[in-house]
This record gives structure tokens, sequence and C-alpha cells, in this order.
């Protein structure tokens, strides 16, 4: 069914990654007339899976966890069966002073853990004596809040590593709050993280399990695009975006061409940069708020060994570098130890990243630097022997967002300046959550936002006018 551009749309989503599609699946499944543009011929955003000689790569995330929304996503979907899971028993680990330590995921791990010292595990459990900040105004870091409730091993041996390798940050400039919200909902609700965890009944245990599809991430991204058929354009990007009376007029380029939109909402699901600079000629606080959220440069570098040249047995989901450790790159995943058919029989596939924060240089490097520093370090950690095969070399030259000091208030200026723009709404993973179960659960309360909005006797009497 082609899409009628003499009638107005009841949405416009503009971006297709995760977000943007979720969204849009979400209004089109429920009966709005939605159409969705995306500016390149690839829609998927961040999502990258590359078949490459029986080697599966992806160049952005390589799994997700599990949801209650992200389930019943994937089972509307039809791909149900199609998802595998890691072994949540498999262990991650941080390279520490010249070796691999296990993160400890339970009580015994703990007591046993050679990541930690004994007096960093007694210092650990005092956390139940730390009182609560006496300031309850003051913003702190990351760095600062679990330096002062957990102690100095647990910051730098821990979760310095964990949030360089998944938020690709600098632990002494996020936001904890924005962060590690339950930790700080923890320590106001219970004074301590600990007693959180054990008035709660949750226990700390080994690991989450994390899932993708048999045949790469790309599955999802693929499902929700064909679930759109013609409602989903690729290679038209959005120019221009005025409020009119009976809504929005939005302007797409395509191959040269200019075609006008109207629609009573729109949904920018673009990267913050993206949206700042389209919300520019309308609203300058909307897009120096937008504009000021960081994103920092990251390499994803696929890398095959054959079986025979790694020296011990790999079984875990990979590791971690703490800054200071004498290495460059953020970690690896060892692809081959989560999920099937992720290399050939007799090969192993690693998946490492550079760059982020702490490391901005890593975007001058070329693609050849990027890989001889992985393989290098990959040697140093694993004691791999002999030559790689280069699989893939991905780069972003603006990756995860980083939810700096004063990241929840900003969201909150952005969310009360677009109350000035009835009909227009915001989503990505630059506010409430980076990853794929925040995203899609974000583009599915922003859909509802939007249905309450076409619902609402303003859009009626606007229609009216029209």
């Amino acid at each position: 069914m082609e899409v009628d551009l003499d009638r107005s749309l009841d949405v416009l989503v503009v971006g297709g990654g995760v977000s943007g599609l979720t969204a849009a699946w979400r209004l089109h499944s429920s009966g709005y007339l939605v159409l969705l543009c995306h500016g390149s011929e690839r829609f998927g955003g961040a999502i990258t899976t590359e078949q490459s000689d029986e080697f599966l790569c992806e160049g952005g995330p390589n799994s997700f966890q599990r949801t209650t929304n992200l389930d019943e996503l994937i089972a509307s979907l039809g791909i149900e069966d199609q998802r595998c899971d890691a072994d949540a028993r498999l262990p991650r680990y941080v390279w520490w002073e010249g070796r691999l330590r296990a993160i400890p995921f339970n009580v015994s791990q703990f007591l046993r853990s050679d990541l930690l010292s004994w007096g960093g595990k007694t210092r650990f459990m005092r956390e139940l004596l730390v009182p609560r900040l006496d300031d309850v105004n003051r913003e702190e870091t990351v760095s600062e809040f679990i330096y002062r409730r957990c102690g100095e091993e647990i910051h730098s041996r821990l979760f310095e590593p964990l949030i360089s390798g998944i938020f690709a940050g600098d632990i002494g400039q996020l936001s904890a709050s924005a962060t590690l919200g339950r930790a700080v909902a923890a320590e106001t609700n219970y004074g301590s993280i600990l007693r959180s965890l054990w008035l709660s009944r949750e226990r700390v245990r080994a690991g989450t399990t994390f899932c993708t599809f048999k045949e790469g991430m790309e599955t999802l991204t693929n499902a929700l695009g064909s679930s759109l058929g013609s409602r989903l354009w690729c290679e038209r990007t959005l120019i221009s975006l005025e409020r009119i009376q009976a809504g929005w007029r939005a302007v797409v380029s395509y191959r040269g061409d200019l075609i006008t939109i109207h629609a009573r909402s729109v949904l920018l699901a673009t990267p913050a940069m993206a949206a700042a600079e389209l919300l520019a000629p309308l609203d300058d606080a909307l897009y120096r708020s937008l504009a000021s959220i960081y994103s920092p440069p990251i390499a994803v570098i696929s890398l095959g060994y054959q079986t025979t040249q790694i020296p011990q047995p790999l079984e875990g989901f990979g590791h971690l570098i703490p800054r200071g450790q004498g290495l460059r790159t953020l970690g690896s995943i060892w692809n081959c130890s989560l999920f099937p058919h992720r290399a050939p029989s007799g090969w192993r596939q690693f998946t490492t990243f550079i760059g982020g924060t702490t490391d901005t240089a890593s975007a001058g490097l070329s693609d050849q630097e990027l890989i001889t520093l992985a393989h290098q370090e990959l040697q140093s950690v694993l004691g791999i022997q002999g030559t790689y095969r280069c699989l893939r070399v991905t780069r972003w030259q603006q990756g995860i967002p980083q939810y700096a000091l004063g990241h929840l208030a900003k969201q909150k200026r952005v969310e009360l300046r677009l109350e000035r723009w009835p009909g227009l709404f915001l989503c990505g993973n630059y506010f409430g959550g980076i990853s794929i179960g925040d995203c899609v659960n974000n583009a599915l309360k922003q859909s509802s936002a939007i249905q309450a909005f076409l619902a609402s006797p303003q859009i009626f009497l606007s229609a009216v006018a029209e």
C-alpha cells in the first residue's frame, strides 16, 4: 500500500534506529497513519550485522538483556524462535596487574575472588555502615558515589572498567543518579546498597542472561522494518520542520527532490545532535540542551583466530581493562563462548572496543592501526600466538551518549520546553537509558504519549479548523 501524501499523517517518525522502528511499529499496529523517514539506505541505527565467510560480526550491540516489553515485542514480531541465550553462569573478567581475574557475582565468588584484597572486601562489607549523603541536593559523579560507599578497590577494579566498557565513559564525569539510578535509589530508600539487596530479597547472582538472534542482532530491526512495509521510507532526509495550525509541515529530501509532508504529530527518534540541528530553527533552548549531550568516538574491531593459536580454552563473556593498566583497549567480547555460529569450525572470534571519553585520540588512528592495537592487546591478555584474520572494523564518530553531571536536570528542561510545541516528541538513547531494552521501553512510552495527544480535544479542534 502506497502512502497518500494528500492526506495528513497521524504521526511522522524521523529516524530508523530501534527506537524509531519500535515506536512506528506500535503506532502502526494500533491503527494510526504512520510514516517513518530515515536518511540513509540502511535502517537499524547502531544495530549492524555482517556475515563474512561463516563469521557473524556485529558492528554495534552484540547482545541484549531481556525485559518484559522486549520479550513481548519479539513475540509479536514472530521471531521468538530465533532468539538464543548465553549461559548466565559464564564469568566476566577484569585485567588487573597482568592477570585476568573473574568478577564475583555471589557470596562464594566474592570471598574467593583474587580481584579484591581482603582489605577491599572488608571495606565493601562496611558499606552497610556508610551514612547517606548529607546534602540531598548535591549530585555526585559515579566515581564519587562508588568511592564513598564502596571504597577504592571496588571503585578502581570493578566499576571503573564496567562503566568504561558499558558507557565508554569516564566515571569522574558521569552522573551517578543518571547512570546508576538503582544504586542511588537504594541509598536513598534503604541507606545502603547491600541492605537494599537483602531487604528486597534480591541476590547478586552469576550474571544476567544476555541474548541475541541466531542470524544476528539485525533480526530484530529487520523484522520491525518488514512489519512497516511501505510505511518505512529510507533515503529520505528531513531538512525542515514547521509548526502549523493543524500540526506540522515537514520537508523531506529524496534524491534531489523535495517532498512536503503534513502530520498531526512528529517523533524525532534520531541521535541527540541530529535532533538538535533539526530543532535549531524552531527553538534555540532545545538546540542547546540537545547539542550539549556528548557522544565520544568508538571503534569496534572484529578479529578471527584459529583455535590452535589460543593456548587455553576460553569460556566466558569477555574481559574489561581498567585505565591505568598499561593497555589502551576498553575490553573484548569472546563471541564464540557466548553464542553459536559466530565463527566457522576451528576458529574463534573476538570483538574489541577502542575509544570513548578517555581516549578520543583513537578516532585519529587508521583502520590498520586500530586492528594492530586490538591484535597486540589480545595477544597480551589471552596469549594468542600468530597472526589474525581481520573480519570487520566499524567506526562510530558519535558513539554512546554520556550522562554527565546535570543530565537528569537537562532532560527535565527539555521535557518542559517541549510543552511549547504540541505534537512534537523526542525519543533516543540520550535520555532514559542506552540499552536496547531501555530504547524499546522509551519508544513504547513515547508512542503511548502520542496516542494520548492524538486523542486529546485540542487535536480534534485543530483538525476541524483545518
